[in-house]
Parts: structure tokens; C-alpha cells; sequence
């Protein structure tokens, strides 16, 4: 077949990309190996470094600016490059003005680690009993505000949002006794999971799914209710292609197929012998455990299979959007 000179540089451009994209990805690795365990502690007042910080830098912008009320919105699994289309699809509108910083997620990149962390202002470690479940984020998001002198009747949490026409999510952004609401979008997680196409397809999704108008619909209703609006990420994704299955291991379902966690009393030596990763330092994370990490961007499952998946140390994975949200004059 002759290949036009297009299709040589298409395809010459791509080899590029790919070569680019490795090498930046193993410099990130080599940086928080060298200075991840010094972030968790840096102060929140300017952003949120960390997704833990995120509570308590949203607590100290309602004291310093004076406003009543706030409503998190943690889009459960959306990286920077699915964030960009909910920022191009709100610009449209030219109505919502964006204050973007980022966060790093905790890794392992795990919702049940990174948006635990989120929702209870706290380093893994000091959630160890429930590390393992989001079942306690309702209790962790209500335990924080009630520290700060809220009452618990202001305090609200919601998860498994898709639409925004779920029961009950008008009627509590009405509720008159509402001051705080924790909110959890897990429409693009299960994009990212139930999707056939990988990026590509995961993106025309979201584009179809933001048409449906029901996000812009919410952000209008919480800013008419008083609301200041925060939007961030719990980790994001990465399409990975997978090395071959391992059954050992805690966390061993495909939405954390790039990574393995190990007991203490347990070996790990053929985590590490048999396939490409490395052993997480755990900084912050409970003791009690060793974390083996796919490298690259390979992750464990059937070999030679291309999934998109979270749990390593990727850019995409890591680097998390925080937005505040608001409506223009």
C-alpha cells in the first residue's frame, strides 16, 4: 500500500507524542519519589496542594470572605483532559467564571484513598479502619464541618449523581437549613469504565452527556440558592495497556487494575519480578501495607488488552482540577 506524506507525518508525529509523553511521565515518577511525602503538609490557603487540603481551604475562604454557604462537587475519576471539555462546554455560555488551580490526588490514585481524603480533610493514615470503603465519606464530609461549629441539620451529602435529576437533589439544594453540601458525579467514572472505545470514545461521551444540559441546569440552581461552587476530582485516568493478570492482592477489581496492595505478612516479590512495577513508598498511607505500582503506562489484566483505568503515578492520574464556580454579573 503507498502511504501519503500526510499519513507518514500523522503517523511520525504520533511516535513522537508517545516518546514525549514516556519520558515525561518517568521525570514526574522520578519527582514524587523525591518530594511527594513533603506536599501533604504545605499550607491551603492559597489552593489546595492536596485533595486532603481541600476542606479546609474551602472552610477558610468562607471565613475570609464571608459567604454562608458552599457545595463541593467531586467529579469521581475526571482528569485534566476530561475537565477541559466541562470548562469549553460552561464557556460557552459565557455566563461562569472559572478559578482553576490544580491538586494532587493521593496515590495510590484509588477512590476509596483519594476521595476519602477529600471528604474527611485527612491523610490516609489517620482513616486506616475504613481505608478499604467510601461507605464512611458521608460521616467523614459531616464530622469535619461539625468540628468548625456547623450544625449537623446544615450538613448534606449525595452520591451516585449522573444526570442531576436524581431524588432529593432539588429539594436539598432548597432545603432552607442547607449551608453545606458534599456532592459525588460518578458519570464519568463510569465512562471511563464502561466504555469500549477508550480516550477517544470517553470524550465524544462526555460531549454527549454535557447536552443533556443537566449539569449547567444544577450550577444555575446552586448559584440562585446562594451557593459558592467548588468543582474538583478525587484522580483521573490513564488509557493503559495491561501486562497479564495477578490474582494476589487487595484492590483487585479493574477500576484499580494499576496497582496491587499487599499485606505486610505478604510476599510481593512476583508483583515485582514478574511484571513492570515498582513499590510505592506509601507516604501518609496506613503502615500495614506495601504498594506495588504498574510503571509506565501498563497496568494488570489480560495481556496485551487496552483499558482505561486509575491507581498509578501518571500525570493524568495525579494531577487533579479544582474549579470555583461562579455566575457572572
Amino acid at each position: 500500500m503507498i502511504v501519503s506524506d500526510s499519513n507518514i507525518k500523522k503517523e511520525l508525529d504520533l511516535k513522537e507524542f508517545e516518546k514525549t509523553s514516556l519520558h515525561l511521565e518517568r521525570c514526574f515518577k522520578e519527582w514524587l519519589l523525591e518530594n511527594y511525602g513533603l506536599l501533604s503538609s504545605l499550607s491551603y490557603t492559597a489552593f489546595p496542594v492536596m485533595v486532603h487540603h481541600i476542606t479546609w481551604h474551602i472552610h477558610y475562604r468562607m471565613q475570609k470572605e464571608n459567604f454562608k454557604k458552599a457545595a463541593l462537587i467531586v467529579f469521581d475519576g475526571m482528569s485534566l483532559d476530561n475537565w477541559i471539555i466541562i470548562k469549553r462546554h460552561l464557556n460557552q455560555s459565557k455566563i461562569w467564571i472559572l478559578e482553576e488551580n490544580l491538586s494532587f490526588a493521593w496515590i495510590p490514585t484509588m477512590t476509596y484513598i483519594s476521595r476519602q481524603a477529600i471528604f474527611s480533610g485527612q491523610v490516609p493514615a489517620y482513616f486506616a479502619d475504613t481505608f478499604f470503603s467510601t461507605d464512611n465519606d458521608e460521616n467523614h464530609w459531616k464530622r469535619f464541618w461539625m468540628d468548625k461549629g456547623f450544625r449537623a441539620d446544615s450538613i448534606y451529602y449525595m452520591r451516585n449523581i449522573k444526570h442531576f435529576d436524581e431524588n432529593g437533589l432539588e429539594e436539598l439544594v432548597k432545603n432552607p437549613k442547607a449551608r453545606i453540601l458534599g456532592l459525588v458525579v460518578n458519570m464519568i467514572d463510569d465512562l471511563a469504565h464502561g466504555g469500549q472505545l477508550l480516550l477517544s470514545g470517553m470524550h465524544q461521551d462526555i460531549k454527549l452527556w454535557l447536552k443533556e444540559g443537566g449539569l449547567e441546569r444544577f450550577l444555575l440552581k446552586l448559584s440562585a440558592g446562594g451557593y459558592e461552587i467548588y468543582i474538583t476530582s478525587d484522580h483521573g485516568n490513564i488509557s493503559a495497556v495491561c501486562q497479564g493478570r495477578i490474582q494476589e492482592g487487595l484492590g483487585v477489581d479493574q477500576a484499580e487494575s494499576r496497582v496491587r496492595i499487599y499485606e505486610k505478612s505478604k510476599s510481593h516479590d512476583s508483583a515485582l519480578q514478574t511484571f513492570k512495577a515498582f513499590k510505592w513508598k506509601g507516604y501518609g498511607l496506613p503502615p500495614d501495607y506495601n504498594y506495588i505500582i504498574c510503571d509506565d503506562n501498563f497496568a494488570y489484566g489480560k495481556y496485551n488488552e487496552k483499558i482505561i483505568c486509575h491507581g498509578g503515578t501518571s500525570i493524568e492520574e495525579v494531577i487533579v482540577p479544582f474549579v470555583h464556580v461562579r455566575k457572572g454579573a
